[in-house]
């Protein structure tokens, strides 16, 4: 019975043990993936008023996103690199934009005006 109840509580502090360094392990990853950056603006009128709902994507990808009620907008979680950003609203002229993002962390503002058709 000795026996029994020292492997039981050994069983228990390995496991215990295991679900600490988990945690651990899950909490570095997720550091890890927060060093990103994010591309930030609005989209606008030639007479700058705000356009609600206006698509925004990244060329190539299929990540599409909307603007909110006030025309802004963000693209989360890019790495340094190139894109190029293709903008369209209902009866406006679409806009390709191409940014670049030259370090992690960095939030790229960007204005975005379409002319009606």
């Amino acid at each position: 019975m000795k026996k029994v109840f020292i492997l039981i509580i050994a069983v228990i502090a390995l496991a215990s043990f295991t679900t600490v360094e988990n945690a651990k392990t899950t909490k570095n990853s997720n550091k890890a993936n927060t060093t990103s950056s994010t591309i930030s603006g609005s989209v606008l009128d030639i007479n700058g008023e705000p356009l609600a709902g206006a698509e925004i994507a990244i060329k190539g990808e299929n990540n599409t996103i909307y603007s909110d009620f006030d025309g802004n907008f963000q693209l989360k979680d890019l790495k340094p690199g190139k894109y190029s950003i293709i903008v369209s609203y209902l009866a406006h002229t679409n806009s390709l934009i191409d940014v670049e993002i030259k370090s992690e962390n960095i939030n790229n503002n960007i204005e975005i005006k379409l002319k009606e058709n």
